[in-house]
């Protein structure tokens, strides 16, 4: 079937539409997008930013309050240098966290404490996929024994955190949930709480963590006595079974609570993300005829009409999305 491509500018940043990561005060391309410069994996969290420079093969950090502070359009950011001319004319460093050889994604729990990295090892007949975690706080890394663990996302409930991520182990997969074990405040360890089957046709896209405390859903006050039983939501998954997409909520136990299923025909979702501040799901959604649009789910309205697309569709689309008041 044969889809019509939207007529969309060329430059974005040139037309006005976005501004560019590493020189948001350019009216074109900044010479790092020029040279081939890229990131991934970008993450808001309590503590600032994070990315992957693939080109850098690096993870780096970009604290809160230069987001804060000052006139953002003129901030300048050099990931491959790290460094960063700010509003007032004071340079100061996008912080290198550490270099990571074949990285392939990075989740942040919304503190800013710990990151999920994951990985691909090459020290085996054939390619590996794993999982470290990269506390923040200590500078260390805790590497996962085990194999074929991915799309990992860690949330923190009261004072402990937890770990979600797709298992893949034979021909099967699971939903896979444990407890990241702190011994004098550093991880030593991960204890598994739960494993969940997934069928042959199933797989998990993205996941990511609704953190209770503070804004959004949290304020329990709020919810009536029939939503009690969903303030045990503290995940929220993308879930692909066949051609199908839906957007599944559950408990530490890996017990689905509740579900919104994609009816429109064709629609593809990822990058899935929370927004405290609203109460949201944010995520990347594609239908025929579009480029990845913005999506988000109101968390408290997940009947029909509960999901809305954004209007805005860029060169490239609008992937790794996230939200927040700063």
């Amino acid at each position: 079937e044969y889809y019509q491509v939207p007529q969309l500018a060329a430059n974005p940043v040139e037309a006005g539409l976005v501004k560019d990561l590493f020189l948001p005060s350019a009216k074109n391309y900044s010479k790092l997008n020029n040279y081939g410069a890229s990131y991934t994996s970008l993450n808001y969290t309590d503590k600032g930013l994070f990315y992957i420079d693939t080109v850098a093969d690096a993870l780096y950090f970009i604290p809160l309050e230069e987001i804060e502070s000052g006139d953002c359009g003129k901030n300048r950011i050099e990931s491959g240098s790290g460094e960063k001319e700010h509003g007032s004319g004071k340079k100061v460093k996008a912080k290198k966290l550490l270099t990571f050889k074949n990285l392939a994604d990075a989740r942040a729990s919304k503190d800013g404490r710990f990151i999920v990295l994951t990985y691909y090892s090459l020290n085996y007949a054939n390619i590996k996929i794993k999982t470290a975690i990269y506390d923040t706080s200590k500078k260390s890394l805790f590497r996962l024994d085990e194999t074929g663990i991915k799309n990992g996302a860690v949330v923190k409930i009261d004072d402990d955190y937890y770990l979600a991520a797709q298992k893949f182990h034979s021909q099967n997969k699971a939903l896979c949930i444990k407890k990241l074990i702190l011994k004098n405040n550093h991880l030593y360890k991960t204890e598994e709480l739960a494993k969940q089957e997934l069928g042959l046709n199933e797989s998990i896209i993205s996941i990511c963590g609704i953190e209770k405390s503070g804004r959004g859903l949290a304020h329990e006050q709020e919810l009536a006595q029939e939503q009690e039983d969903k303030l045990q939501q503290v995940l929220a998954f993308i879930k692909k079974e066949g051609l199908n997409y839906s957007i599944q909520f559950c408990n530490l136990q890996g017990k689905v609570t509740s579900s919104y299923r994609i009816k429109e025909k064709g629609m593809v979702l990822r990058d899935l993300s929370y927004d405290s501040g609203k109460g949201q799901l944010l995520f990347s959604c594609t239908r025929p005829g579009s480029l990845p649009q913005l999506g988000c789910l109101e968390l408290r309205n997940l009947g029909p009409g509960g999901l809305e697309r954004g209007s805005l569709e860029l060169e490239g689309g609008l992937l790794k999305v996230w939200q927040e008041n700063i």
